[in-house]
């Protein structure tokens, strides 16, 4: 389990020298960094708004041309007029003029399910017809859609006009027809978490009539309908989890029209789209009106150019021109930039957040100054939330903080499980991908620094129970758990203790609700998917790869649901000194400080203030982490993973653990709440009275693991086994004896009391006893020895003077008849039909499989009937012998069990498969050596061939045809699976 350990540390240490050299590098550049970022940042807003200003001046020289043209315009929804409101410029623009292309971008649609276009306008049928768009080519967050659509029928319900969603469907805005009250428009959101039902009129429009929807969502997470430009119902603003305005985002999203979302119910829309229209942000009632007054348009550019003055044209040309260059100037910076801004915006909302002086020093306020912004971060940032022991509120309890050497108290099983916390800034390499690693950690207990196919169980002291919450600081992964096992009573499925799976890669707070077990005796337990005391089997995320890990950094008792505040913010080495001046020397500061924790991380000197303020910038990726950023380090990398690959997975086995000790209470007539003094752990009174131990129990002691009192199992193992004690090496020879013979030299093997039988033969017992003992206690040299036995070996026919003088066979005189257990029948029977799967090893399976016996799942609710007829032992208590009953259910199972017959059906044809031409007796007798392992007598062979000939008489079959008749011998087969001696021994 330790292999490659040393090549992996090795090339673990050489990393982190290629990584500090990268991140030195990277620390003299982070001022530059910073404000080039600021820059960037302010030359994409610039470019943003001169393209928002370009678009403007084209919509108005083209509707100055259109308003100027002379003819009127086809289709027009309003005349225009003299208002000082012009419509906006859209961002996309489908006129359906021939085909579903944007007339203004790239978001071209495609006529999906029966979707077509029919003079200027796109038909739907309702059923399945709509049309998708291509991805989005920016962001969208606050948006408008725009349309003028005929409905075919008022009827008709939740139904799409237009409508922006994910690429996967699960999220969604949409104009929406009727989906919640008849005739009604309602602004569509997945699961209804931006929509509400609008106190708008009924729609009475006739399906030649066109109508002019608006859908807005704005900046400030409200909503607002319009139809025919005058809004509908009340502008709203949602409320309840996943309500806020969502961001949909370019190449992850797309435009749908007559489709209210993809993988939706009544999703489709029956009727016709004459035009529709995208804007990058929220119209307001004046812009919407106006372009309701200016009404829809189908001309194309060419038209349109066409209506233009050639001064008009070159200024639309110019225009033009500008705008390209612009955008594509700003889509340039659009991907950093808006990666930087993110960043800053979580910065700005979270003062843990490395970044979050700069943040709040770029987004000044009018009437703040650097100073005084700088003033109040030095004061909060100085003190921090609770990172300490003396720093927690008095309604929590810091029990355990492994930076202060605290793990010595808990207990580890495992490969690689470290005897000490890990040392501030440790990390492991990341298996696969572009990042080399995932962070740096603060001081703790990990199982994954060398692999994370290291398996490891880390549990606690024994400690009462008398807080409301226990809150542990942890990561993990791969189906990792966090466990509460209340009085040492550990629960498969675990459906009432607390526990809480480890999905985080990034040390956080993990509450564990302990109310309901106050004043009981409990345990944390911290284990990889497999190694957790009784597992949930197939539940839950599991270990990919074998790979399986958790890491613990603190444990906290507390009352209340709040877990406690996080550790040292991340900024906290930035504000220590006079203040900078300005941005640029903050930069400066910037840089220096990630300099010096980069030192210190190199000589193992780091805090967790620089811990904390490196990760932070390995996540702002502000310092390199990913390969490509490192190409010196690839090669390192991938033979570090080649390496970590082979790490083998260990397989596990059922067993205990040598943890702290306890001497369990007498409990009054079994009452759990009912507690008497400690019972002192020893063996059985009868044979000795001294105790195990006399030392006091380890509750929440401190100390070294040596000093912790041992469980006792040890003394317990050497009085089973003592030279002087008999009894149990003659109990497990006698159950030995009884699964060979039939019955036990004590017929009753879990009774060797007053109540049980005598031995019939006490002297043989002892013999075999001490001989047991002397071997060793080899199981496998006791069976040896007495199958080789003349006992065992001799015939199991009985002679009329031992049928008199010993009917139940006390005395061996020959060798005891016996039934073959219930699994061996049907194993039996499997084989005999070629239907028997022999692959070894694995998960229990489906009674249907037709692997061996032992391997079918037993479910105490859903029993094997087969197995259960021939006394196959119920799983819900051990037994040291197998009842044996003779009863008709056994012998009508044989008879009329479908998958008896059905296996009787395989055996038949198999044997005509593998001998078409055999004769009548060659096949009898074949089947015969198959099932009996002997070959019938003449006798046999005479009856057999006079009930096939039986049978096929009934059936009206010629000798030529009963002879390759499936059915003939499938009944010859199943005769066969009813004989004594298919199923007993002799």
């Amino acid at each position: 389990m330790t292999k490659n350990r040393a090549e992996l540390i090795a090339l673990k240490a050489r990393i982190k020298e290629g990584l500090a050299a990268a991140w030195l590098a990277a620390a003299e550049k982070l001022p530059q960094r910073l404000l080039g970022a600021a820059g960037e940042s302010r030359a994409a807003a610039a470019l943003e708004q001169e393209a928002a200003k370009l678009k403007a001046e084209l919509i108005a020289l083209e509707r100055e041309a259109l308003l100027s043209g002379g003819d009127a315009l086809p289709r027009v929804r309003a005349q225009a007029d003299d208002q000082q409101v012009v419509p906006t410029a859209p961002v996309a623009r489908w006129t359906f003029e021939g085909n579903a292309r944007d007339a203004v971008g790239e978001l071209h649609g495609t006529l999906q399910d029966g979707a077509v276009i029919r003079n200027g306008r796109l038909v739907l049928d309702g059923k399945a017809a709509h049309v998708r768009t291509m991805a989005l080519d920016r962001d969208l967050t606050a948006k408008t859609l725009e349309a003028w659509v005929a409905l075919s029928t008022l009827d008709q319900g939740g139904g799409g006009v237009m409508t922006v969603e994910t690429n996967d469907g699960s999220v969604f805005d949409s104009i929406v027809f009727a989906e919640r009250e008849a005739r009604k428009w309602v602004p569509g959101s997945d699961h209804f978490r931006r929509s509400q039902i609008l106190d708008g009129p009924a729609e009475t429009a006739s399906p030649e009539q066109l109508v002019h929807v608006v859908l807005v969502h704005r900046a400030d997470h409200s909503v607002a309908f319009y139809r025919d430009g005058k809004p509908y119902g009340m502008a709203y603003t949602p409320a309840g989890e996943h309500s806020s305005l969502r961001t949909f985002t370019t190449a992850g999203s797309h435009i749908l029209f007559g489709r209210r979302h993809t993988g939706g119910g009544r999703a489709f829309l029956a009727g016709e789209i004459e035009e529709a229209r995208l804007y990058d942000r929220a119209l307001s009632a004046e812009e919407v009106a106006a372009s309701f007054r200016a009404g829809f348009q189908s001309l194309n550019q060419a038209d349109l150019l066409a209506r233009m003055t050639p001064a008009q044209r070159e200024r639309h040309e110019t225009l033009r021109q500008r705008l390209t260059q612009t955008e594509q100037s700003w889509k340039a910076l659009q991907d950093s930039v808006r990666a930087w801004n993110d960043t800053l915006k979580v910065a700005a909302s979270n003062e843990s957040h490395p970044l979050h002086p700069w943040a709040r020093i770029q987004s000044l306020k009018p009437g703040e100054s650097f100073a005084s912004v700088w003033e109040s971060l030095t004061t909060r940032q100085s003190v921090g939330p609770a990172a300490s022991k003396e720093a927690l509120p008095a309604s929590h309890q810091l029990v355990w903080d492994f930076s202060r050497g605290d793990e010595r108290d808990w207990f580890r099983h495992g490969v690689n499980l470290p005897e000490r916390a890990s040392e501030t800034g440790e990390f492991a390499i990341e298996p696969s991908g572009e990042r080399v690693i995932g962070g740096l950690l603060p001081k703790g207990v990990y199982s994954h620094l060398v692999s994370q196919r290291h398996n490891g169980l880390f549990t606690s002291p024994r400690f009462k129970i008398e807080t409301d919450s226990i809150s542990v600081r942890a990561l993990g992964g791969g189906g990792a758990m966090v466990r509460v096992i209340v009085d040492n009573y550990p629960l498969g499925a675990n459906p009432i203790f607390p526990k809480a799976t480890l999905e985080n890669t990034r040390p956080g707070w993990v509450r564990l609700d302990t109310a309901y077990r106050k004043g009981a005796w409990a345990y944390l337990e911290f284990g990889t998917v497999h190694d957790l005391t009784r597992p949930i089997a197939g539940k839950g995320p599991g270990a990919v790869d074998g790979r399986s890990w958790y890491g613990v950094e603190r444990v906290v008792f507390h009352d209340n649901a709040e877990p406690p505040a996080e550790g040292v913010p991340a900024a906290q080495p930035l504000v220590r000194g006079a203040a900078p001046a300005d941005a640029h020397e903050l930069a400066r500061r910037y840089g220096r400080v990630a300099g010096d924790a980069v030192r210190a991380w190199q000589a193992g000197k780091l805090d967790e203030a620089q811990r904390a303020l490196l990760d932070g910038l390995l996540a702002a990726r502000l310092l390199p982490v990913e390969l490509g950023e490192l190409p010196q380090l690839a090669p390192l990398v991938a033979e570090y993973r080649r390496l970590e690959s082979e790490v083998p997975v260990p397989r596990h086995a059922p067993g205990v653990i040598e943890v702290a000790a306890y001497d369990a209470p007498f409990m009054h007539r079994g009452e759990h709440h009912k507690l008497g003094d400690p019972v002192p752990r020893g063996y059985l009174e009868v044979l000795g009275r001294k105790a195990f131990f006399e030392r006091g129990n380890a509750v929440l002691e401190k100390g070294s693991v040596a000093a912790i009192p041992a469980s006792g199992r040890l003394e317990l193992a050497r009085a089973l086994t003592a030279p002087d004690n008999p009894l149990t090496a003659r109990v497990l020879v006698n159950r030995v004896w009884g699964l060979l013979f039939g019955r036990g030299i004590v017929g009753t093997a879990d009774n060797f009391g007053l109540l049980g039988d005598k031995p019939t033969h006490p002297e043989l017992l002892d013999y075999l006893a001490g001989r047991f003992m002397a071997e060793g206690w080899s199981f496998k040299q006791l069976i040896r020895e007495l199958v080789t036995t003349r006992a065992y070996r001799m015939s199991g026919e009985e002679s009329p003077s031992a049928r008199a003088t010993d009917p139940a066979n006390q005395w061996l005189s020959h060798f005891p008849v016996r039934r073959l257990e219930a699994e061996a029948i049907r194993d039996a029977m499997l084989a005999l039909s070629g239907r028997l799967d022999t692959t070894l090893h694995g998960p229990p399976v489906a009674q249907n499989v037709p692997r061996r016996s032992v391997y079918l799942a037993l479910r105490r609710n859903h029993l094997n009937a087969f197995l259960e007829t021939f006394d196959a032992p119920r799983p819900f208590t051990t037994i040291g012998q197998r009842n044996v009953t003779n009863v008709p259910a056994q012998s009508l199972t044989l008879l009329n069990d479908p998958e008896v017959i059905a296996l009787a059906g395989h055996w038949a044809r198999r044997m005509l498969r593998q001998s078409p031409e055999a004769s009548a007796e060659a096949r009898v007798a074949a089947m015969f050596l198959a099932a009996f392992a002997r070959p019938p007598t003449a006798a046999e062979s005479a009856r057999s061939l006079a009930y096939l000939q039986a049978i096929a008489s009934q059936s009206g079959l010629s000798p030529e045809q009963w002879l390759a008749s499936e059915e003939v011998w499938q009944d010859f087969a199943q005769s066969l699976f009813n004989l004594k001696e298919f199923i007993f021994l002799r």
